[in-house]
């Protein structure tokens, strides 16, 4: 796991020093080791840095940028290719040769036998920026799901890439002013909607495709290396060869992403993802430690007494972290200052690394993804059953959508009876039903602050104009859609971001079982009626494959993640972190101060209410503007 940076093009400025620059912001990404590589190209220069965390091949056989003997190409690489030994068993049998144990020299030499195809083989998390010498040429290429980030700015001058936002700025090579577009986006979900970044100039790679740049940076070429699979492409099989084959694929998976030469964890919470993840990677792997985050002020956000009985039951060292609420107020400060994407989501995730890092954690195993892919999420049974009803009696309930709301308002309060009018008036569009069940904010809510979807450039969902929804979509398979539309908008815009970030802000590499290729490939071309089987618990599959290893007490319990309790915080300790945000939205010029108001008066009515949610995205939005008033321009 690293941060990589580079520059491309002719720039006015040495492109040397700001790649050094942007490498610097991101020391904590790869505190182990620095390297930089510069050479002329025939459109100018090609600056690359990369900071390493030492996770494969800890020798300076594993130094990067890297270069390939044979073909000259150059490759900066972050991330982990789980897969890397058979393919290099593989391409040895083609005549490759190697020198190193790592597997950045795999994909160089994937590269060198496969091209662009090679993406493709790759099992594992990556954000790649390699220079194909004989071509002239750079391509970015990111994961199939995008658990890594890669972020670009393509200039007069030419092309900036790295893993974060903010070391793009520290180039101070691009553009800084401010897109509304992501301010309306984050207002409306509580995170920027992918391709969008907070700056107009920088824009996110998508997942599972690939960019190449001619030697002067302009992007002329891009392409895909994963697709969608569509449910029941495969020839039918009994249930019980569905499950046995999940549970292989689950831990093929878990066995892979326990490939390191330094010791691995696993976040164990009380709930079925984790637990799934743990007890197969102590199947495969005796001297797996666990770790689990314990407020000990808060007991209703405390797992520790499951968890524990399940790292017992598996026979697993295990580290309770006991973490005072006074310890983890000074975390989320200094987490509001380490974030790149202003997000309402990922303290959890610094919180526990942060934890897990004073242990001595630099990788560990997470159980994210599960809820996504197997139906763990209220979405899986809300949208599909608003859809049918939709579909059925649509013209009558949108016609009733503010009677019903305000009846309903004094029972589920202003917050929720904002969203309901908004999804009762939506009608039987499935996509735009999704996006209306995850958003923040109401359309009348974000009126107030002076934004609307028109006026944002954005479509009528809050989603960019260039993301085509209905490609996620399936006719007749309501369940799926909604797995794919959690996985392309919530998973990647919220919770592999933010957990990239945050983890990586204390050194300590996550990495994602659930979301192998592999495995996603084989559950989301299931048909809906395996997959996700009305009427039976959430996460049917997994529970089925995973019966041996869950108990009673674990299934029963109602669902729970390790969740800071920011509601009650903002109410108190952190009340002058949420003035100073708020202040500093309402100077910003983005949103009407009224609407600033408006929101914290709402919340101060309903403080139990979800508006805190809302709340919290204008005080995370104030906050990174004002860590970036100084090279902002456009923020007031």
């Amino acid at each position: 796991m690293c941060g990589i940076a580079g520059i491309l093009g002719r720039f006015d400025a040495d492109p040397r020093q700001a790649v050094r620059a942007m490498a610097a912001v991101m020391k904590n990404r790869g505190p182990d080791d620095y390297g930089e590589l510069s050479l002329e190209t025939p459109g100018g220069t090609l600056a690359l840095a990369h900071r390493r965390l030492s996770i494969i091949d800890l020798s300076q056989g594993g130094h990067q940028p890297m270069t390939d003997p044979t073909t000259r190409n150059v490759v900066v690489f972050n991330g982990e290719i789980y897969n890397y030994r058979e393919l290099k068993t593989e391409l040895a049998g083609l005549g490759q040769s190697f020198a190193t144990q790592s597997d950045t020299e795999v994909v160089l030499k994937a590269y060198a036998a496969w091209g662009s195809q090679a993406f493709a083989r790759f099992r594992g998390m990556y954000a790649v920026g390699l220079w194909d010498q004989a071509r002239g040429r750079l391509l970015l290429a990111r994961d199939h799901v995008g658990i890594k980030p890669l972020y670009y700015a393509a200039t007069k001058h030419g092309l900036v890439f790295a893993s974060e936002v903010k070391a793009i700025t520290a180039s101070r090579l691009v553009d800084q002013t401010i897109d509304r577009a992501a301010v309306a986006s984050l207002l409306a979900f509580g995170s920027v909607q992918s391709p969008h970044t907070m700056l107009s100039a920088v824009r996110s790679v998508a997942p599972g495709t690939w960019l190449e740049c001619d030697a002067g940076g302009a992007v002329v070429r891009a392409g895909d290396h994963f697709t969608w699979p569509v449910p029941g492409s495969a020839p039918p099989s009994p249930v019980g060869a569905v499950i046995e084959e999940l549970r292989q694929r689950l831990d093929t998976s878990v066995r892979r992403h326990l490939v390191a030469d330094v010791p691995v964890a696993v976040f164990l919470s009380s709930g079925l993802d984790s637990t799934c993840v743990a007890g197969l990677a102590r199947a495969s792997q005796r001297d797996i430690r666990t770790f689990t985050v314990a407020f000990a002020d808060e007991p209703d956000h405390n797992e520790a007494a499951l968890a524990a009985a399940t790292a017992r039951r598996f026979d697993i060292t295990h580290t309770v972290c006991p973490v005072t609420e006074p310890t983890a107020l000074a975390w989320v400060s200094q987490a509001l200052l380490a974030m790149d994407l202003p997000s309402i989501d990922g303290l959890n995730v610094y919180i526990v690394s942060r934890a897990a890092a004073e242990h001595g954690v630099k990788v560990a195993l997470s159980g994210q993804g599960g809820d996504e892919i197997f139906g763990g999420y209220p979405s899986f049974e809300d949208v599909p059953r608003l859809h049918r009803g939709l579909s059925l009696a649509g013209p009558l309930l949108r016609a009733g959508s503010g009677l019903l709301s305000a009846s309903a308002r004094p029972v589920i309060g202003g917050a929720r009876a904002a969203k309901l009018r908004d999804l009762l008036h939506t009608g039987p569009d499935l996509a735009a039903l999704y996006f209306h069940r995850r958003r923040l904010f109401s359309d009348d809510q974000l009126e107030v602050l002076g934004i609307t979807a028109a006026n944002a450039g954005l479509q009528p969902t809050f989603q960019p104009i260039e993301i085509d929804l209905q490609r996620l979509v399936l006719a007749g398979e309501p369940a799926c859609s909604v797995a794919r539309l959690e996985t392309a908008f919530y998973l990647h815009n919220t919770l592999l971001r933010d957990g990239d970030v945050y983890s990586m802000a204390n050194s300590v590499e996550v990495r994602v079982p659930m979301l192998s290729r592999d495995l996603m490939e084989y559950q989301l071309a299931l048909p809906g009626h395996v997959a996700y089987p009305r009427g039976k618990s959430p996460k049917a599959l997994l529970r089925a494959a995973c019966k041996d290893l869950y108990v009673p007490a674990l299934e029963r319990q109602r669902k729970r993640g390790f969740v800071v309790p920011l509601n009650r915080w903002i109410r108190g300790p952190l009340a002058d972190t949420v003035k100073t945000g708020l202040d500093r939205v309402r100077q910003s010029g983005l949103v009407d101060p009224k609407g600033v108001d408006a929101t914290y008066d709402l919340f101060c009515k309903e403080p139990e209410s979800p508006i805190w949610t809302r709340l919290w995205a204008l005080v995370v939005l104030g906050h990174w503007l004002e860590r970036e008033r100084a090279t902002a321009p456009g923020t007031g």
